[in-house]
């Protein structure tokens, strides 16, 4: 009788292990078939009731030009600072590795139309806005402008990335700029 318990013990244990580690929805990402049917199946990457993770939306891509990546913000929290500009977290999500990547804290992620580049506003509690570039091919990270408030997209060749710089702190005062892709720019009114 003693084997027999020990051996159910056992089984119970196996079965609560696999539970736990092997549930994707445990890990964050799951994936299911719609109520509706078909044959599409949907992927919920983040899968955390706390936070708030936003893909990009109305007309930027969250899909990187390859389709490997998505990228999303997290807004994450100390418990006393959620939805602070500099408490959000910008993420990319490799489907071929199957990981989830932390890029850095900032706003704005933006893809570049022909290369595996992504954009966003670096942002720090004390520190400056500065606009960054990552080469996600290189993993390689460059500074291409400071001062800039919002991104907006590329020009179809990826030479320019537009934006937008506050001139006060009323909404409707801002100036819209383009930005050469390269180390160092100078951001131009247009």
């Amino acid at each position: 009788m003693k084997i027999f318990i020990n051996n159910v013990i056992c089984v119970i244990v196996l079965f609560l292990i696999s539970i736990i580690y092997l549930d994707e929805s445990f890990c964050g990402r799951e994936r299911f078939i719609p109520e509706q049917g078909g044959n599409t199946e949907v992927w919920r990457i983040t899968n955390d009731p706390t936070v708030r993770d936003w893909a990009n939306y109305h007309n930027t891509d969250a899909w990187s030009p390859d389709g490997r990546y998505i990228c999303y913000t997290h807004f994450a929290s100390d418990g006393k600072e959620f939805g602070v500009s500099y408490a959000k977290e910008i993420h990319i999500y490799d489907f071929f590795e199957d990981k989830d990547i932390f890029i850095d804290n900032g706003s704005d992620p933006r893809w570049a139309n022909n290369h595996n580049w992504l954009f966003y506003i670096r942002i720090r509690k004390d520190d400056e806005n500065k606009v960054m570039w990552l080469d996600v091919d290189n993993n390689k990270l460059t500074q291409i402008a400071t001062g800039v408030t919002s991104l907006g997209e590329t020009d179809y060749k990826d030479e320019w990335i537009f934006g937008g710089v506050k001139l006060s702190k009323k909404p409707q005062d801002v100036q819209v700029i383009r930005i050469r892709i390269q180390p160092n720019s100078i951001p131009e009114i247009l």
